[in-house]
């Protein structure tokens, strides 16, 4: 009984994970473009990546065996991947067109609130995946993580130019977060389920 109200629980916050980056995907993008700035495009993409990770990821405690267990931490290691690879291409591309976004208020507040969520969401699917010996809901964890880490970086990124004239500084930020999405893309290709 106890391991159904885990289940559960991991099942919420993977819902709402979903529902936040649903709700984040189209306002980032508009910023993105209003602001023209590149790093807060690739923050709408991640919203997506992590929408594909969740959906995995409530696949997986909803029909839990060990065949689904492997699949669905190899789709959260190709998700990995390609956010990781996405960045890089991002980065290389803002390093051509050398774009200095003004940041607005609004997404300054809504990247600082959704480092918090995404920070308070990881530490619970951690938390949740830990109890249920659960890799997959461990490996989105981490997938969260990024997301939580990629909101600082661009929030840093965005305050730097607007204060410091600093625009490598998004770009720098990007490229660790990136390296970091590499190592945990190869870790989730060489795991095994329990």
């Amino acid at each position: 009984m106890e391991k159904e109200r885990f289940r559960q629980a991991g099942l919420k916050l993977e819902y709402a994970t979903l529902a936040w980056n649903l709700i984040s995907f189209i306002p980032m993008i508009m910023l993105s473009q209003a602001q023209n700035s590149l790093s807060l495009f690739g923050f709408g993409i991640d919203s997506l990546i992590e929408v594909l990770a969740s959906v995995v990821v409530i696949w997986q405690l909803k029909a839990v065996s060990k065949h689904n267990e492997q699949l669905a931490i190899k789709i959260i290691g190709v998700s990995f991947l390609l956010l990781s690879t996405y960045l890089i291409v991002q980065t290389f591309f803002g390093l051509h067109r050398q774009l200095a976004p003004q940041p607005s208020l609004i997404t300054i507040f809504w990247l600082i609130l959704t480092a918090l969520v995404m920070f308070a969401l990881a530490a619970g699917k951690q938390h949740f995946g830990r109890l249920l010996e659960n890799p997959v809901l461990i490996a989105e964890s981490k997938v969260t993580v990024i997301d939580g880490l990629l909101a600082v970086s661009v929030l840093t990124g965005l305050l730097f130019i607007k204060y410091l004239g600093w625009s490598w500084m998004d770009m720098a930020s990007t490229v660790i977060i990136a390296l970091y999405g590499f190592r945990e893309a190869f870790h989730s290709f060489k795991s095994k389920a329990k």
